[in-house]
């Protein structure tokens, strides 16, 4: 072919062939046609034929009387858009038809294994696995040719976040966040696949320093109780305290008895990479920052995390402290040993004193960064440990570990009570009087038989429970009050509604729909 052509071809873009394809372009319809009808006498002339009802003709930006292209007297059909492997080119320059081709494509094939994606049995993880061989490589087919808008961008996300709700068995009315969605998937976000981020993103990580051997080892080496103990001694007093109403106070007064249990608990759950429930929890308020309150973007999320869990983080981020000056460049002055964040305002000021001096002309640009730490996606932070050998921390930032959180709302904090109760036999409401006693108060005694941490958190559930009796379900636990013996199998007992409030969150705790029937909702993993 490039034999034959070779007279006749064109420069790209002018000319295109994709195999036994040809795209003539032109700037008008004459040239168009002079060009066509060259080529189809080039090939004619070695045996080779146009197909005159598969050859098409598209105008860009068309004007009034423009006519129409002609072969050999016949004319050439025009559309305004045509289909080449499977992508198609809109005369407009629009790629709105094949984003909807794409999405269409791609619940086509997620249909094809939603017997696999849909079944309960099956790993989150593989589901992830399978969606991203079958169904994603189908929606983004052609597209890193596409320039998609914002609008296309959020098409396709919707899209995939139906699928992999769908798959993993949640609905919007569930309100879990789709980067907790994508996480538990294992599905990265689309962004990266048709924009070319990727290739930019790498671009980043090419020539970073790296870690020796030694000091690889070191951060490796196992947790220490002198290490935490080190830790522990340097945490403020006086700060929230997490989910579980302990602060560094008391872990401080009773590390003599809790220090070791609370270190065979961590390299536990560094050997199995999983920490455990407490550490995986954050009670989320919000503060205040400067502006109009009414606007969500002036109230800051901050997340009360256990002592615990920030136990082990100020232990691991001290080992990393001994590294950081070797990996971070010299220009970020902050948060490193032996640097001072005023070098730089040194270095300013310097700058002006040099350029008054020398009456040179310089600009000097302030940036901030919104939600700078907020925004860092943890794929790529991944990518950035690995860049700087830090693959003895990277089990810090597993999956396992990032995404199986639990949040509780501030102000409506409230455990994971379904597998508990089941396994304690806490599963009528005759149950729940022998232990909460019969005007529900006793709060530790229930702390003591569940195994929670925080009797705070058991005082207001035990609340919520009684708020939501019936005055004619009161009197009956009043009666209860009033007797020397408990309920007993023969009476019928209370109906108990157990949903709180939760500021909009979906799902019960607890519901009994029937005498002596309960439904204890989702169990937690």
């Amino acid at each position: 072919m490039d034999q034959l052509s070779e007279e006749i071809r064109q420069e790209s873009p002018w000319t295109m062939m994709f195999a036994d394809d040809i795209v003539i372009c032109s700037e008008s319809r004459e040239q168009v046609e002079e060009n066509l009808e060259r080529w189809r006498f080039a090939l004619e002339r070695r045996g080779m034929k146009v197909s005159r009802n598969k050859t098409e003709y598209m105008c860009v930006n068309e004007r009034e009387g423009s006519g129409t292209v002609r072969l050999q007297g016949e004319e050439v059909k025009k559309v305004q858009e045509f289909k080449y492997l499977g992508s198609t080119v809109q005369s407009n320059g629009e790629c709105g038809k094949e984003v909807k081709k794409r999405v269409q494509a791609g619940w086509n094939g997620w249909r094809k294994v939603s017997g696999v994606l849909c079944e309960r049995k099956i790993s989150a993880r593989i589901k992830g696995k399978v969606y991203r061989t079958v169904v994603r490589p189908a929606m983004l087919y052609g597209l890193e040719t596409v320039s998609l808008r914002k609008r296309q961008e959020s098409e396709l996300e919707v899209a995939e976040l139906k699928m992999l709700r769908f798959s993993l068995g949640v609905t919007r009315l569930d309100r879990i966040r789709k980067e907790y969605i994508r996480g538990t998937a294992h599905v990265g976000h689309l962004g990266s696949e048709w924009s070319g981020a990727q290739v930019v993103e790498d671009s980043f990580l090419v020539g970073l320093p790296k870690l020796s051997e030694r000091a690889d080892r070191e951060l490796d080496r196992e947790l220490s109780l002198e290490e935490l103990h080190e830790a522990l001694q340097r945490m403020e007093n006086g700060q929230a305290s997490g989910i579980d109403g302990l602060p560094a106070e008391f872990y401080k007064a009773f590390w003599a008895v809790i220090g070791q249990d609370v270190l065979d608990v961590l390299r536990d759950s560094i050997r199995r990479g999983e920490l455990p429930l407490s550490c995986r929890r954050a009670v989320l308020t919000l503060l205040p920052e400067k502006g109009d309150l009414t606007h969500r973007k002036n109230w800051r999320p901050v997340s009360l995390l256990c002592t615990d869990c920030k136990l082990l983080s100020k232990a691991l981020a001290s080992r990393l402290t001994k590294v950081k000056e070797r990996l971070i460049h010299q220009d970020q002055t902050y948060c490193v040993p032996d640097r001072s964040i005023f070098d730089n305002m040194y270095l300013v000021r310097d700058l002006l004193d040099v350029s008054s001096l020398l009456g040179l002309k310089t600009g000097l640009i302030f940036l901030d960064q919104e939600k700078a730490f907020d925004r860092v996606e943890h794929d790529y932070l991944w990518k950035v440990l690995e860049a700087f050998g830090l693959n003895p921390v990277h089990w810090l930032l597993e999956e396992p570990l990032v995404y199986g959180g639990r949040l509780d709302i501030s102000g409506v904090t409230v455990p994971a009570l379904s597998r508990t109760l089941v396994s304690l036999g806490i599963v009528t409401l005759r149950e729940l009087v022998n232990v909460a006693g019969s005007d529900l108060s006793r709060a530790e005694d229930l702390t003591a038989r569940m195994g929670l941490r925080s009797l705070s958190v058991v005082n207001q559930l035990l609340h919520h429970w009684k708020s939501a009796l019936t005055s004619e379900e009161r009197v009956q636990l009043m009666d209860y009050q009033h007797t020397e013996t408990g309920p007993t199998e023969d009476e019928p007992f209370p109906r108990l509604n157990i949903a709180p409030d939760l500021d909009g969150c979906a799902g019960p705790l607890l519901e009994c729909r029937s005498k002596g029937e309960m439904d204890f909702g989702v169990m937690d993993n």
